[in-house]
Formats: structure tokens, C-alpha cells, sequence
């Protein structure tokens, strides 16, 4: 993924686009990274997207166990440069990402009362008979549930949609979605990504456009009040203060983490 996000700013600085396309490969982490990236030096647009295996069903008005899992939670991320930082939205096209289930799962395994369980949001998370999971019970329960798209219930047709576009973008890629099970970390558990960078003075030099982008953005801000945030920008604040701080974990992470160190031989005095 890192020699993409090369290839691809190098190509994009060439031609003022360029795509590269990846499959069978393991999961990449958050694509947001790999977009803020590539418009670190602020010459460039980056959109990440990658394909997963199935997590929910295809959007319906029945939520029955007549359909079956198939569509994935096919995360896009895209970063625009302007004089201040970056801005990026890393969503994925459910109405969170599973790992919020997982973990929440890996938390509550082995415990029997509500009270001591880790809730997941609302309409987010179906089982089997299409009934409303807000309790998981553990990693492998959630990996036989459903995640909702993007829109939820009511207007769930939206994140489908996009999902579905991803993954037709990504087929055309050479990656094309197989029935993995969600979590599976076996060889098969394969992936696609696609990098895309846009060079921005495509119509203007850079300095304008950064200033022109950069206008927009002054103009957003105050008709928001001085509440309104940027697309990323708690993101953005969450990490500055973890990486000053610390990075919070809970039990059922640290006992994970504490797991693989003594598996790769380290000792983690905590």
C-alpha cells in the first residue's frame, strides 16, 4: 500500500490523475491514512477506497434471514489539502464499520447481565431473524449478524448504493468480492484497494486553488456557528491528544495485547 501511494503521486504529478489498483491482499487499516498521504504536500487529492468481504445484506424493506450477507462495508476515504491542513471523511458505507461490533463482542464474551455488557449503537446491527442486536455477545455471534448500510433503516439504500459502486469500481480493478467470512484471517481472507490521486491546479496554479479551497472552507465554518467542525477534524483532535498522551485501550484490549506479546516473546509489564 505505501509503494501505491507513491506510484500513484508520482503519476498523478506526470499525467494530473492516476489510479492504481490492488487485489488479494490483507487488510490495510484505516484508508484514511493512506489518502492524507497523499496530499501531505498539498499538490494533490486522495481517494482510498477498498472492498471487504460481506457484512451486510442487500438493501431491502424486509430484513428477514431470506437474504443473505454479501455486500461489504467498502470504506472510502478523501483528502483535500488547503492552506491550513488537510480534510478528510473516512467512512465506511454501513452504519459503522464492524470492528465497533467486534469489539464491543470481545468485551462482553463470558458475561451474563446486561448491566456488564458493552451496548452497541441502535440501527446498526441485526441478527439472523432480522431482530435488532444491541448487546453482542461475542466476536463470533457478530460475525452472524448483519450490519446495516449507510442511512440505517429508513434511508439505508444510500450506503448500499455506494457500496455496490465501490465494488463494481473494483471489479474493474481485477478484485472481485468471493464469499469470505467477515473477520476470516486465513490466506483467503484477501481484499482489494485502489488509490487515486487528482493533482489540484488542474485549472488554477496551486497557491490559487489552496487559497480558493481555503476560502470555502472560512465560508463553511461561519455560517456554522462557532460550533461547526470540519469533515475529520475531532478525528484529527482525538489523535493530536493520543499521541501526546497516550492511546486509551480497555481490559478486553489489553488482555489481547498481552495474548500477542507472548506469542512473538515480549513481556508487557502493565
Amino acid at each position: 500500500s505505501m509503494k501505491c501511494v507513491n506510484l500513484v503521486k508520482k503519476f498523478a504529478r506526470k499525467y494530473g490523475t492516476a489510479k492504481v489498483c490492488l487485489y488479494n491482499l490483507p487488510y490495510f487499516g484505516a484508508a484514511g491514512i493512506y489518502s492524507e498521504m497523499i496530499a501531505q504536500e498539498k499538490d494533490l487529492i486522495g481517494i482510498v477506497t477498498c472492498i471487504t468481504p460481506g457484512w451486510m445484506k442487500p438493501y431491502c424493506k424486509d430484513k428477514s434471514n431470506a437474504a443473505s450477507k454479501r455486500i461489504g462495508t467498502n470504506p472510502i476515504a478523501w483528502s483535500t489539502p488547503y492552506n491550513h491542513g488537510i480534510i478528510t471523511i473516512d467512512i465506511a458505507t454501513s452504519q459503522r464499520a464492524a470492528s465497533v461490533a467486534l469489539n464491543a463482542g470481545k468485551s462482553n464474551q463470558g458475561k451474563e447481565r446486561a448491566e456488564d455488557m458493552i451496548s452497541v449503537p441502535s440501527d446498526y446491527l441485526i441478527d439472523l431473524e432480522g431482530n435488532e442486536v444491541v448487546y453482542p455477545e461475542s466476536p463470533e455471534y457478530v460475525r452472524n449478524c448483519s450490519l446495516f448500510p449507510l442511512g440505517g433503516k429508513n434511508f439505508g439504500y444510500k450506503g448500499y448504493g455506494l457500496s455496490v459502486s465501490i465494488e463494481l469500481e473494483h471489479v474493474a480493478g481485477g478484485c472481485e468480492n468471493t464469499d469470505i467470512i467477515p473477520g476470516c484471517k486465513t490466506s483467503e481472507g484477501r481484499v482489494g484497494q485502489i488509490f487515486e490521486a487528482v493533482s489540484i491546479d488542474s485549472v488554477y496554479d496551486r497557491e490559487t486553488v489552496l487559497s480558493k479551497i481555503s476560502n470555502v472552507v472560512s465560508n463553511i465554518l461561519e455560517c456554522g456557528g462557532g460550533n461547526a467542525k470540519l469533515p475529520g477534524q475531532i478525528e484529527q483532535e482525538y489523535r493530536n491528544r493520543h499521541l501526546k498522551e497516550g492511546i486509551p485501550y480497555s481490559d478486553a484490549q489489553v488482555e489481547r495485547l498481552i495474548k500477542i506479546g507472548k506469542c512473538a516473546g515480549i513481556q508487557f509489564d502493565l
